[in-house]
């Protein structure tokens, strides 16, 4: 027995004491936050216990892996822990999680497309699904503090009723205009799990649940297949996937997760084109087909990401006739469908208001003004958008209590796999001048969007600085640093960072615990 612990590397003796240092730290935030009894102590253990278990387990099996089985790695670990996650976060403690659950089922229901009238009442949806959220009878419930374990017994009991409607928009728990806004592609694994405990009349709490799942399974698959396919930055693309941010999009009823799986696929799908250069299969155009659709119909703000199509290699093609066809077809598409989505949800959403209208008319009249305004808003928040990137106080609708240190050590490690690659594959400077530019017109279009739509309403017209942006909306652009970064050294060892990733769970997913319990 001795020899054996001999043998245990010096580095896992430091991670173990790591471990305890965080067991003991998170256990006196844990006391700190209220009074709990004996039951609550040993499931704090018992969660701890559990996380160091995976986190150990998976550093283990980590030191045997090539790069070219990383998808197989990351495809166990990212259920493993979307699970953790999706069991641990209570129903509608992630960002508007209660409107996408109405969406989803509205969806399920076959309505696809959300409806207003004058009153701003909506569809009609069975009233048992805003109880189950407000915990009250009335449609005007608002809640306004953090959902805990102890009520999900309650919505558990609630059953499902689908004859008894009422219209919903009419108050805060019945209202979910927002999410009225997003396309049905991106509620498609969430209604299919609704679909499913529809069937067998389940309430809505296992509706929630399920929905959850199947977004979780639709995500690992999706990023898994273009983890195998990505060509380069392997490793960076993982911990992205892997970072909290992510899993909690895609353990929760959000429509994030798919929609970021989309994008990922998409450029990966692209690169793996770029460096195979093998003619196109049918299989490949309508996996960029649908990909396309997918991203079109997504926010608007990603809509130029489409234009990736246009960096498939011309070898790719039998034909150069071939080559313009395609490339053409799917970018007019593309833009199209994206528009006319976007239009045709608005329309019938009537959420153009007075105030979105004057600050349009304020951007096109002060333009000069309006591009300070956006570098003056990225400049004076780039710590926050940085902190809140892949961790941080945003998550669960900015209900976690986080240490900035956590959220600083996970962009550092993350952002050190993507300059720590010996890449075999070789991207002019025309191209990674293309996808900068690229990224400059996502960062205008996010900015522009939350300005119209959100700082008209909340900050006035003109004001002088854009609010509402978080960091989980710059996702895609780390998808698209792969295009540009093209080190051909490595300075640190894969091994030590995906180590100290996995290591970081730990105190993560007791945050959650803390705040959840």
């Amino acid at each position: 027995m001795l020899e054996r612990f001999k043998k245990i590397k010096l580095r896992y003796w430091i991670y173990a004491a790591i471990s305890l240092i965080f067991f003991f730290l998170f256990l006196f935030d844990f006391r700190a936050v209220s009074n709990h009894n004996l039951i609550t102590y040993i499931l704090y253990a018992l969660v701890f216990v559990f996380i160091a278990f995976i986190v150990f387990v998976a550093i283990l099996k980590f030191n045997k892996i090539n790069p070219d089985s990383y998808y197989k790695y990351y495809f166990a670990l990212v259920l493993i822990m979307g699970i953790t996650y999706m069991l641990l976060s209570p129903p509608f403690t992630s960002s508007d999680e209660q409107s996408h659950f109405y969406r989803a089922y509205e969806i399920s229901d076959g309505h696809f497309i959300t409806k207003v009238n004058d009153n701003d009442e909506l569809s009609e949806l069975p009233s048992s699904l805003y109880k189950t959220y407000a915990g009250s009878d009335d449609v005007k419930a608002f809640r306004n503090n953090s959902i805990k374990y102890s009520e999900i017994n309650s919505m558990i009991k609630i059953p499902l009723d689908k004859n008894d409607k009422v219209t919903y928009g009419t108050g805060y728990a019945t209202s979910y205009l927002g999410a009225a806004l997003y396309s049905p592609l991106q509620y498609l694994p969430h209604s299919f799990g609704i679909m499913i405990g529809k069937i067998f009349n389940l309430g809505p709490f296992f509706l929630l649940m399920l929905g959850r799942l199947c977004n979780l399974l639709a995500y690992a698959f999706m990023t898994a297949f273009g983890l195998k396919i990505l060509p380069k930055n392997k490793l960076f693309a993982m911990l992205v996937l892997l970072s909290p941010v992510m899993l909690v999009g895609a353990s929760t009823f959000s429509a994030d997760g798919f929609t970021y799986a989309s994008i990922f696929l998409f450029v990966a799908y692209i690169l793996k084109l770029m460096n195979s250069k093998k003619v196109l299969t049918i299989k490949d155009i309508s996996i960029l087909s649908i990909l396309i659709l997918f991203i079109s119909t997504c926010k608007i703000v990603y809509l130029p990401i489409v234009l990736l199509v246009l960096l498939i290699p011309k070898k790719c093609f039998k034909t150069n006739r071939n080559n313009i066809l395609f490339k053409t077809l799917s970018v007019i598409v593309g833009f199209l469908v994206g528009i006319v989505w976007f239009k045709t949800a608005t329309s019938f959403l009537g959420t153009v208001s007075n105030a979105s209208s004057d600050q349009i008319s304020f951007i096109i009249t002060h333009l000069i003004d309006y591009v300070f305004i956006t570098i003056r808003t990225y400049f004076e928040n780039f710590n926050v958008y940085a902190e809140n990137l892949f961790f941080g106080e945003q998550l669960y609708h900015s209900q976690l209590k986080v240490y900035s240190i956590l959220s600083i050590i996970y962009l550092i490690l993350i952002f050190m796999t993507l300059f720590n690659e010996k890449s075999k594959m070789t991207i002019s400077n025309k191209i990674k001048v293309l996808i900068t530019v690229l990224i400059f017109i996502i960062l205008i279009l996010i900015g522009t969007a939350l300005y119209v739509q959100f700082t008209s309403e909340w900050a006035g017209v003109g004001n002088l600085f854009i609010t509402g942006i978080q960091g989980r909306y710059f996702i895609p652009i780390c998808f698209l640093l792969i295009f540009i970064v093209n080190y051909k050294r490595k300075f640190i060892s894969d091994k030590l960072l995906m180590e100290l990733f996995l290591l970081l769970q730990i105190p993560t997913i007791l945050t959650i615990f803390i705040q959840f319990v």
